[in-house]
């Protein structure tokens, strides 16, 4: 059951890094959690994952979160 779970979260995981390369402008976490009808915090925890993989940049705001495409435009 637990491999079950991981396999899916990783399944998901993949699909996010995918949907990622396709955008042009920066993304919040509300963003990801609409597109793949996920929960806020499993949407952030899956971002802040690729963030530690080098995948994404995150900024941190007063508010929450904003990511980047490794490469991709700010501001």
């Amino acid at each position: 059951m637990v491999t079950e779970r991981l396999l899916k979260r990783e399944k998901l995981k993949n699909e996010i890094r995918e949907y990622i390369r396709t955008l042009g402008i920066p993304f919040s976490v509300r963003d990801i959690e609409k597109k793949f009808q996920i929960s806020w915090v499993t949407a952030r925890d899956i971002l802040l994952e690729l963030a530690l993989e080098g995948e994404i940049e995150v900024i941190k705001t007063t508010k929450s979160y904003v990511f980047l495409r490794r490469g991709g435009e700010r501001g």
